[in-house]
């Protein structure tokens, strides 16, 4: 007879099939109390990982679930299913990951609802906080959506900071109020797919629904940032950090400040492939003009675009791309086209009347960007531009036509 003394089995499907088998550094284990999530993670000894899988949904009660001690907690439910974790009951976050603990999240759904404790003005209802050198928050599956602070919270809803490191790999972030969707602050974020979507800034939020800042990098290399808003930088903002655009889409979101799409302030931005596209300028009283509706570049900026779309974007100027005379933009192999300025510079617009902040090379595609009116400069004149080399545009036979490059210029 065969011996099974040693393994507890129960039937299950695909990947989710799970054993309450002791190795000697992964054990698994059924939960469907906040009392038994709880303590499945504080049993779970250092350096170990423990696979916790929900039979049912729940509803946490209590204050944050710390997981910490450099331990490794999976999180899954039962059976292909996507059960709830639910936060009804006080102003705590879901988890709060630090000390080189990691926490992956996969068939679930962290939420939050209305319940009858008050919420504080600076808290936020749910959400994750990761922070620590080495701590890891990975989300393969799950989706965050429901989690609100106040006008007055200045927390985001996954708060990542301190050299922690957060992977997206398939999942949602959505329809979340908070300061930001994600936050990122001396810490590395990785968006591989899934989406960061329809989420709503507070009160407070000048900025992007996803915010890098404090020398973090953002590389994103799938999935999609769309319908979020802020004042600078509707999908994200940039400061002191670099954004590596690799793969993925950003699209539909909003600004009526300036970087609909995207907004850097002293950031390196570089593009090798992706799509920028279809943001949109949203006018607000006594705000005035409204910069970069795919990208807008201040304060020392640097942006290497060697390829991907930046397509059908809309503002009051440089509906493709705005910089202020401090930033450095190089284009190589990449497409501008489709932009709608309702000033000027419908492909890129530049306060460098020299054209100096350019460096933009053959290969680099203009098409049908458009401007209130095009300028048609003598060749004379474009001959002194030597920076652009392309001679692909929307009209006439080069990009200084206010269509793709605004040619509006005091010296004119």
């Amino acid at each position: 007879m065969k011996n099974t003394s040693n393994h507890n089995h129960y039937k299950g499907d695909g990947k989710n099939r799970q054993t309450a088998t002791k190795t000697a550094n992964q054990t698994s284990v059924n939960v469907s109390t906040d009392a038994q999530l709880r303590k499945a993670i504080a049993n779970t000894q250092n350096g170990k990982t423990k696979t916790i899988i929900l039979t049912s949904a729940i509803t946490i009660t209590d204050e944050v679930i710390n997981i910490n001690r450099g331990i490794n907690i999976i999180i899954q439910s039962h059976r292909k299913k996507r059960f709830e974790l639910t936060r009804k009951t006080g102003p705590a976050r879901h988890f709060n990951i630090t000390n080189g603990a990691s926490l992956t999240l996969e068939s679930v759904i962290i939420q939050s609802q209305e319940g009858t404790a008050k919420v504080p003005a600076t808290t936020l209802r749910g959400g994750i906080s990761v922070s620590g050198c080495e701590s890891k928050l990975i989300i393969d599956g799950a989706v965050i959506k429901n989690n609100k602070g106040l006008d007055t919270c200045k927390v985001p809803t996954v708060n990542v900071t301190d050299g922690a490191l957060f992977t997206m790999k398939n999942g949602s972030i959505e329809y979340n109020s908070a300061v930001a969707s994600v936050g990122v602050s001396n810490a590395n974020f990785t968006l591989i797919g899934g989406y960061i979507q329809r989420n709503r800034p507070t009160g407070l939020s000048l900025n992007g629904n996803v915010q890098i800042s404090n020398d973090s990098i953002f590389n994103m290399r799938g999935g999609e940032i769309n319908n979020l808003r802020g004042e600078l930088g509707g999908g994200v903002f940039v400061r002191d950090s670099t954004f590596n655009l690799i793969g993925g889409k950003i699209h539909n979101n909003s600004a009526n400040l300036s970087g609909c799409g995207v907004y850097l302030r002293n950031g390196t931005f570089n593009m090798k492939n992706g799509t920028i596209c279809d943001n949109y300028l949203t006018q607000r009283e006594g705000k005035g003009t409204v910069f970069g509706g795919g990208i807008g570049a201040v304060d020392n900026s640097t942006l290497d675009i060697q390829g991907g779309l930046i397509s059908n974007n809309k503002a009051d100027d440089g509906a493709g791309i705005y910089l202020d005379s401090t930033v450095h933009l190089i284009i190589g192999n990449a497409e501008i086209s489709n932009n709608e300025a309702k000033n000027s510079g419908g492909g890129i617009y530049t306060t460098a009347t020299t054209f100096a902040n350019l460096t933009i090379y053959e290969k680099a595609t203009f098409a049908n960007n458009k401007a209130s009116n095009a300028v048609n400069l003598p060749a004379n004149l474009i001959a002194c531009f030597s920076n652009i080399k392309t001679t692909s545009s929307s009209i006439y036979n080069n990009p200084i036509n206010n269509f793709d490059i605004n040619a509006l210029m005091p010296f004119l």
